[in-house]
Order: C-alpha cells, then sequence, then structure tokens
C-alpha cells in the first residue's frame, strides 16, 4: 500500500489525498452498505496518525475538483462534507474490508446489480458481464 499524499491539518491530524485521473473518481463509494471502491477506506483504517480528511483528488484536462470527508476550515473556502464521528466511521470500514476479503478469499465472485455499471464501457469485452445482464434481461439471444 501507498499513499499519494499525506497531509499534516493545522489541528494537528492527517488527510490522506488519493489522485484519481478518471471521471468516476468520486468518494460516494466509500459510503453505503457495500464498499464500491476500498482504497482510501484501507489507508484510514491503517494509518497509525489521528485521521481528519479522507480525500480524492480528480485531475482531469477538464479541470481538478476533490470531494471526501473533512472538518470545516480543512480546505480554503470549503465547509465540511460530513460531519465524521472517524471511530464509527473506521470501524464500518473496517468491517465492510474484512467482508470483502472474506468472499474474496473464499471463491465469492458475485456480481450485484447496483455494481453492474462498472461492467459496461471499455471493460465489458473483459468481463462479460454487460452481455450476460443483457441475456438476462432478454435484450439479447443466448448463442
Amino acid at each position: 500500500m501507498r499513499v499519494d499524499r499525506l497531509d499534516r491539518l493545522d489541528d494537528g491530524t492527517v488527510a490522506i489525498v488519493d489522485y484519481k485521473t478518471g471521471d468516476r473518481a468520486t468518494s460516494a463509494d466509500w459510503f453505503g452498505p457495500r464498499l464500491r471502491d476500498a482504497q482510501v477506506p484501507l489507508y484510514a483504517i491503517q494509518t497509525a496518525e489521528p485521521l481528519g480528511a479522507t480525500v480524492v483528488a480528480r485531475v482531469r484536462p477538464a479541470g481538478t475538483s476533490y470531494s471526501g470527508v473533512w472538518p470545516d476550515g480543512a480546505f480554503a473556502g470549503r465547509a465540511t462534507r460530513l460531519a465524521a464521528d472517524w471511530p464509527a466511521q473506521l470501524k464500518d470500514w473496517r468491517a465492510q474490508l474484512e467482508q470483502l476479503a472474506h468472499e474474496f478469499a473464499t471463491g465469492d465472485v458475485r456480481v450485484f446489480l447496483a455494481d453492474s455499471d462498472s461492467a459496461g464501457g471499455a471493460f465489458a469485452p473483459l468481463t462479460r458481464i454487460a452481455e450476460q445482464l443483457a441475456v438476462a434481461r432478454g435484450a439479447v439471444r443466448p448463442w
């Protein structure tokens, strides 16, 4: 594991910053009943420093932006994104990451419909999931 950037905030806590170039990169994938992007939550539960912020910084030709969780004043001109109870959030992320690791270790390769949008586009030929979903929906005939 290698964190892209680790900054010390004015209150002494650290901010984990992960740089992304994709259009879909967002911190929204960290919150929900099942992690869709485990990278930053994994960094967060492993840091020995007191955590103050987790951020995805999107760097694209069209411009830069960021999303995540931080306290008021940590980023100029941006209010807090979430009133983070870090101990509770880290406990939740740890449980979700352990569940994902367990599923992987036991060979669980289910595809969740909520995640099926990731199987389309440029990755569709590699996964064949989009093709199988089309067959299941009756949009195409099986071969």
